[in-house]
């Protein structure tokens, strides 16, 4: 079914438009705005500068080129939504109703929409998406970089939602076995942050390196496991923890001088584990340094 034409005077207020198509045309500055309804329809090079909007509906529309830097959006549901190359430099969203709303290579005063973001996370989680490829698109990799943690943390929190909340929605859908899937996610989620920040905060991960070394150190040196040291001429004995914290070291990072080696299985089942830990750990320091240069 086609759009029909309208003109731009058609936004005002107490308005309902349905399907209809507004292109090269704009409403006077300083318009305001109150009760219209905009259902499925298209707005391609629309000039709404310093418009005020309130309490209106802009649904399942596409808005291309659409000019509302400096406008005023309150109480606005947005829901289905696509803004293309639109202009929201300055704009102020206020309880605005951003269910599946997507943002493609536009002008964004972004402080202002992360505070009207929907509340439930699978919709937050989609609309941060959104908005964090559109930062990429424009160039902004520190706000790229913002955006993609606040939504690693939305989808970690909907992980958990999918696996604990008993509202219906959840219900219907993780249900049994599901609801162990979205736990087990969650858990890898979680210990992704912890660890190393999803790959995005090297001194997470360095921090959390001196961590394992101390550890792994501390428990050679608790159990007292047998290794033979070199500069006593071999003598078989437990390891000091200086001792051990050097053979950690060199044990993690797979050097392996001889000067101490592993004379009991304990000793040789933890050089195993830190030999491990060691190439696994050089592992997410490659993927991480290489994350932050493609960026």
């Amino acid at each position: 079914m086609p759009l029909t034409p309208e003109s731009a005077q058609k936004l005002k207020s107490n308005e309902t438009l349905h399907r209809v198509r507004i292109e090269h045309d704009k409403v006077d500055q300083h318009t305001e705005i109150e009760e219209l309804t905009l259902d499925c329809s298209h707005l391609d090079d629309v000039w709404l500068r310093h418009a005020t909007i309130k309490k209106s509906e802009l649904t399942h529309s596409t808005l291309k080129h659409v000019n509302l830097r400096n406008s005023t959006l309150v109480e606005v549901d947005f829901t289905g939504t696509r803004f293309i190359e639109c202009n929201l430099a300055y704009a102020t969203f206020d309880r605005c109703k951003l269910w599946y709303v997507s943002f493609d290579r536009c002008k964004i005063n972004y402080d202002s929409i992360l505070k009207t973001l929907p509340g439930m996370t699978n919709l937050r989680f989609q609309v941060l998406r959104s908005l964090r490829q559109n930062a990429a698109s424009e160039g902004d990799d520190v706000r790229a970089k913002s955006l993609l943690l606040l939504e690693l943390k939305a989808q970690r929190y909907e992980f958990w939602n999918r696996f604990s909340h008993s509202a219906a929605y959840y219900e219907q859908r993780y249900n049994g076995w599901k609801r162990w899937v979205e736990f087990f996610r969650w858990s890898c989620h979680a210990c992704e942050n912890i660890f190393w920040g999803y790959g995005l905060s090297i001194r997470t991960l360095a921090l959390n390196v001196v961590i394992v070394i101390l550890a792994l150190a501390s428990i050679t040196w608790y159990f007292e496991v047998t290794f033979a040291v070199a500069l006593d001429n071999g003598t078989l004995r437990p390891l000091s923890f200086p001792e051990s914290l050097y053979f950690t070291i060199i044990a993690m990072t797979t050097v392996g001088f001889g000067d101490i080696a592993p004379a009991s299985d304990g000793a040789r089942g933890l050089g195993t584990l830190m030999a491990l830990v060691g190439i696994t750990i050089w592992g997410f320091f490659v993927a991480a340094v290489y994350r932050r240069l493609a960026r």
